[in-house]
């Protein structure tokens, strides 16, 4: 599929279903406001929520501070003193605690709003209000950004506000590739990009699903093998790779496991003969035939759910007492039209009598 056919408020609509903040949704037309491009947007998106953490407050918290003062403050660090002393200074060295705003939270806002400065990809006015936001936030120290360091934030209840905002700060670095190039950022065109594009797509689906309806229960469980392991080897139950679906929907009387999936050709021809693409239909099967041990699961129904922009399909199989639908959902049309169709797909699969049957490739 074409991904740059895909409106620029829907991207950002999957934005915010996929990272889980579904406050800002309201805010689309302000936040989609003047953005022709996919980098735009996310400019346009960290800065008005780096503005929100302005307004709201930069946060400061307690840093453990150790340094040589000849007025002591704080607990002096004897072993210090003796380990480096120093002939007739009155000078010692102390530790204590100081409020600062100088912390990790700020260091990651500071470094991407450095990454999006020096993106070509922005257009000019736009940078502008990112060099403003920027003052606020020039004075800490500056981090190399990195997937670590988000994993070292820690936000409490007084700093629920930046969540949002260091939300965004992850997904752009994680577009972010390594540059030669001194005072410039380069950054992948994840729009391009299947497999971004395809977690992208999953995550906003099943975040979808939670989040717009009650019939049914979503997970992400790990799918057990049906095996016997009295008759397996140590070694091949150690090499068996997990099986974790995208999505799981239960209810008291229907089940359903969906692989969603991002691709340019979601169906193959093959000497003019048109057929699913054999591995996505094979995960599927099996990971309903595995489950199926499983109290209620027997009939689970399965669906592989493809984004598309071009002419939508929906055709249904049934296998060994499965039934499976591959059904496509045009990310290009108006949101209200595409929720509709998300939430349309929910309902029961056809009877046997209308079931198509597709050659696998």
């Amino acid at each position: 599929m074409s991904a740059e056919k895909i409106p620029i408020q829907n991207i950002y609509f999957l934005l915010c279903y996929a990272l889980d903040h579904l406050q800002e949704k309201h805010y689309a037309e302000v936040r989609t406001e003047g953005c022709d491009r996919v980098w735009d947007l996310l400019a346009t998106v960290l800065i008005r929520s780096t503005q929100q953490v302005v307004k709201r407050g930069v946060h400061r918290d307690y840093l453990v501070m150790r340094e040589r003062r000849t007025l002591p403050r704080g607990k002096i660090l004897l072993t210090e003193e003796l380990r480096r002393p120093v002939i007739g200074s009155l000078a010692r060295t102390c530790e204590f605690d100081e409020l600062s705003a100088d912390i990790l939270p700020n260091q990651i806002i500071r470094a991407t709003l450095v990454m999006m400065l020096r993106n070509r990809e922005v257009k000019a006015d736009l940078r502008a209000q990112l060099r403003d936001v920027f003052g606020f936030f020039e004075p800490f120290s500056t981090l190399r950004l990195e997937a670590r360091a988000f994993r070292q934030v820690q936000l409490h209840r007084n700093m629920r506000h930046y969540r949002f905002v260091l939300d965004v700060c992850e997904f752009i670095q994680r577009q972010a590739l390594p540059s030669t190039t001194p005072g410039e950022s380069r950054f992948r065109d994840f729009l391009r990009d299947e497999a971004r594009m395809g977690d992208l797509f999953e995550q906003f689906v099943r975040n979808f699903f939670a989040k717009e309806q009650s019939g049914y229960r979503v997970s992400r469980p790990q799918v057990a093998w049906a095996l016997d392991e009295s008759q397996s080897s140590p070694g091949g139950l150690q090499l068996l790779p997990s099986m974790r679906t995208d999505i799981c929907l239960e209810a008291p009387e229907d089940k359903i496991i969906i692989d969603c999936k991002f691709y340019s050709t979601p169906l193959r021809t093959h000497y003019e003969k048109t057929s699913f693409i054999s591995g996505h239909l094979y995960q599927l099967f099996t990971y309903l035939k595995n489950q199926e041990r499983q109290p209620g699961w027997e009939a689970a129904r399965g669906m592989l759910l493809y984004a598309t922009v071009d002419e939508p399909f929906d055709e249904y199989v049934h296998l060994h007492g499965h039934r499976i639908r591959v059904v496509s959902v045009r990310l290009d049309q108006d949101w209200q039209k595409l929720s509709a169709e998300l939430l349309s797909l929910l309902s029961v699969v056809p009877s046997s009598a209308d079931v198509t049957t597709v050659e696998v490739a």
